[in-house]
């Protein structure tokens, strides 16, 4: 799995899984498709593909990925947010994590964007309990903001159905395309 981005230089910045879900790797490539730089990412644990977007007011490549099995957490998946230099693809300006709460339950980052304001929006797959019960597949999705130092503004999940996966529908997924600060 694979997800692109451009900046105004048209460089194209790509995120995907590498070996054995055990890590992640980024790439920068300049508009003729030469690679100007890339890296990988991952601890101990399964590191798999998110999302990524250029944040238009500081003009750092936003990236999140979903670090499987944290192990302080309760065995859940977090989802990692980092705000990289785009000149070198190797300083590291924050890096924050989102837990859901409860032992268990998990994030699945699937898409990110930023607003003018450098504000991030990150929409997420959740394995978390709903209205209707716990949910014993990935189902309920939602969405996160972020300021621009990474800091947490505000988080909403949606459960549209309010069932449980035994006849109830499981929302498998959320494409964020835009979002205004409001």
């Amino acid at each position: 799995t694979a997800r692109m981005t451009t900046d105004d230089s048209d460089n194209i910045y790509m995120i995907a899984t590498g070996s054995n879900y055990r890590r992640v790797n980024i790439v920068k490539l300049n508009s003729s498709g030469v690679v100007q730089w890339s890296r990988e990412i991952g601890e101990n644990n399964q590191a798999q593909t998110g999302a990524l977007a250029i944040n238009p007011s500081t003009g750092d490549l936003i990236y999140v990925y979903r670090d499987r099995y944290v192990l302080d957490a309760g065995n859940q998946d977090a989802a990692i947010v980092v705000s990289l230099d785009v000149s070198n693809g190797q300083t590291i300006n924050w890096k924050t994590g989102i837990r859901a709460g409860g032992s268990g339950k998990s994030l699945r980052p699937l898409s990110c964007d930023c607003d003018v304001d450098g504000n991030i929006y990150i929409g997420l797959q959740t394995y978390l309990t709903g209205t209707g019960g716990y949910r014993y597949s990935w189902g309920i999705t939602a969405v996160t903001s972020l300021d621009k130092d990474g800091d947490f503004i505000w988080a909403n999940a949606f459960d549209p159905d309010g069932k449980d996966s035994n006849g109830g529908q499981d929302f498998g997924s959320v494409q964020l395309k835009h979002c205004s600060y409001d």
